[in-house]
């Protein structure tokens, strides 16, 4: 019986030891796939980490170039005010020029429109003149017309009291004295 013990302990222990060498193995196959896991692990890490710093780099050149753009912007800027200023300047200068001529023109216009107005007014007192120089010639004609007529008046009734002392003496020498009045008067007026 003994033996029989001794028989079935041993199988017992290989069975054991089986059972052991069975568990290693999953064991063993656990902490390789473990290791697999890990290495998958590390090996996402370092994609991730190699990702990270294209990111980086990536990142870097953006910033790299706003910046480039925005010196750019300034520079663009700087020379666009740069025009602005020498167009200023320029329209200013234009204006100034354009100024300068339209008083140029005013001072020639208020000189030309000055000698127009002295020249009207040399015109005007010429005119005026020759007017007080008609009226005056009318003035005198006139004169001389009144004087005549009073000379005639004088000798008609010089005459007609001439005629009236005549009548006393007859009325054939009354007759030759109206005839004679009346050539006189006749001739004085042709």
């Amino acid at each position: 019986m003994k033996e029989k013990e001794l028989s079935l302990r041993e199988k017992e222990l290989r069975l054991i030891e089986k059972e052991q060498l069975k568990k290693d193995d999953e064991i063993k196959v656990k902490e390789q796939e473990l290791r697999l896991v890990e290495q998958e692990l590390e090996l996402k890490n370092k994609k991730q980490l190699k990702k990270d710093d294209e990111i980086k780099v990536k990142e870097e050149e953006l910033r790299s170039a706003e910046h480039v753009l925005k010196l750019r912007e300034k520079e663009l800027k700087f020379k666009e005010l740069e025009q602005q200023k020498i167009k200023d300047q320029k329209k200013q200068e234009q204006k100034k020029l354009e100024d300068q001529k339209i008083k140029k023109w005013e001072d020639k216009f208020d000189q030309e429109l000055k000698l127009k107005e002295e020249e009207e007014s040399i015109k005007f007192e010429q005119i005026k003149k020759k007017e007080q120089e008609a009226k005056n010639t009318k003035w005198e004609d006139k004169l001389d017309q009144d004087l005549k007529l009073k000379e005639e008046e004088e000798s008609v009734k010089f005459e007609e009291s001439k005629q009236n002392k005549q009548e006393e003496i007859s009325p054939k020498e009354d007759l030759i004295s109206t005839l004679e009045n009346f050539e006189t008067d006749h001739n004085k007026k042709n």
